[in-house]
């Protein structure tokens, strides 16, 4: 088992990629990341193969292509973490997010968990979460965005119980600093007053996080608290 924390990952490839170890069950197979930035990565900042990954006060921004990749299926609990990316040199195509529970072979796994609570998914995009569940497989595809700020289209349902408490974010990119960050330009994921994710958090004790009140910057988050890696 793996733990990251306090880091920065910055220009590179991928920040961090996690693959099923060989002859080993998901049970071997975790990371622990909190307080993290990872930025300026040509292709991802996480990419996950059926792993294990417990995240929490992280800031993942400015990926050419996911700022998350969680496939293959795997398990995976991200809580008061921001994923961002801007990132348009060369135009991006995929979104910040995405959960699959299959591989190109094709392979099947299953998706056991995918929890994200009071998180910030937000892009230039006019959707930064892909759900790819397999349509011809049996295995599972569990996820859940509870009290979170996400940036997408009538392409999702958010009357889905799978997106409990959640905000739909769906203002033009060109006016989305104005409404969210500091200055997403100047790559500043701090929040503003009038931020559409200030105050939409749920209870931290709610997400079995009792003992890490603190936001990225060392700061006591409120109750309740917003959503991101940043308490305004």
């Amino acid at each position: 088992n793996t733990k990251i924390n306090y880091a920065k990952i910055l220009n590179g490839f991928i920040g961090i990629q996690c693959d099923l170890l060989i002859d080993a069950g998901i049970e071997d197979s975790k990371l622990k990341l909190t307080n993290t930035i990872i930025a300026n990565m040509n292709v991802a900042g996480i990419y996950s193969k059926y792993f294990d990954i417990e995240g929490y006060n992280n800031l993942i921004y400015n990926t050419g292509g996911p700022c998350l990749a969680l496939t293959w299926g795997g398990r995976y609990n991200f809580r008061n973490s921001t994923f961002a990316s801007f990132w348009d040199y060369p135009a991006r195509k995929e979104p910040a997010v995405i959960l699959n529970n299959f591989s190109d072979l094709p392979q099947y796994f299953p998706l056991e968990k995918a929890y994200f609570g009071n998180c910030i998914i937000m892009g230039n995009q006019k959707s930064e979460i892909a759900l790819n569940k397999c349509s011809s497989c049996t295995e599972s595809f569990n996820y859940e965005f509870n009290h979170c700020l996400i940036k997408t289209d009538n392409s999702i349902d958010f009357t889905l119980s799978n997106f409990n408490t959640s905000v739909k974010y769906d203002k033009d990119a060109s006016i989305e600093a104005n409404y969210v960050f500091k200055d997403y330009v100047k790559k500043d994921y701090h929040l503003i007053a009038n931020s559409a994710a200030v105050g939409i958090g749920s209870d931290l004790n709610i997400l079995e996080i009792p003992n890490e009140k603190n936001d990225l910057d060392g700061v006591l988050r409120k109750s309740p608290p917003s959503a991101g890696c940043y308490e305004y």
